[in-house]
């Protein structure tokens, strides 16, 4: 027996939709995210922030098409 509810979907696509904008974030604001590894010198800031903004990307992506694929159905 597969039971689909209303409301688990409805909370699946809330908690997409906010793994999506905080993945964005990620990607738009990485210094916001960056300040416990503020330890290192002006290369490794970059790198962080470009490792913040690749992941934030990832986690973007992987939640927008997961909420994507529950849509389709």
């Amino acid at each position: 027996m597969h039971h689909n509810s209303l409301w688990k979907e409805i909370l699946g696509g809330a908690v997409l939709v906010f793994f999506a904008a905080y993945g964005i974030a990620h990607v738009l604001y990485p210094d916001r995210f960056m300040k416990p590894q503020h330890r290192g010198g002006e290369m490794l800031t970059e790198w962080n922030r470009l490792g913040i903004q690749i992941v934030g990307a990832i986690f973007a992506g992987f939640a927008i098409y997961v909420l994507y694929s529950i849509l389709q159905r």
